[in-house]
C-alpha cells in the first residue's frame, strides 16, 4: 500500500460524487416505498380481518404481494429482460 499525506484537518469533507448520491437516493426512496406498503398492507389486513374469512384475506394477500414483486422484478416483461419461463433462478 502506497503512502498518502494525511487529510487537512481544516479542510471540508469531499463531496460524493453526482452517481453515489443519486444511488442514495434511490435506496432512501426504495426503503420508504416498501415501509409504506407494509404498513398499508397490514392496515387493510387488520380491516379485512374483521368481515372476511383468515383464509380469504391470506390469499388476497398472497397474491397482491407476489404480483407486487413480480412486477418489481421484471418490469420491462419478461421477454425484454429475459427473465421468462424458461430461465430458472
Amino acid at each position: 500500500m502506497a503512502y498518502t499525506e494525511p487529510l487537512d484537518p481544516a479542510a471540508p469533507p469531499p463531496d460524493p460524487d453526482a452517481e453515489t448520491a443519486a444511488a442514495r437516493l434511490r435506496g432512501m426512496a426504495y426503503m420508504l416505498a416498501s415501509t409504506v406498503s407494509i404498513s398499508g398492507m397490514n392496515g387493510s389486513v387488520q380491516y379485512l380481518s374483521h368481515s372476511m374469512h383468515v383464509f380469504e384475506v391470506a390469499f388476497f394477500r398472497q397474491v397482491v404481494g407476489r404480483s407486487s414483486c413480480s412486477a418489481s422484478r421484471c418490469p420491462r416483461g419478461c421477454t425484454t429482460c429475459g427473465r421468462g419461463a424458461s430461465a430458472r433462478i
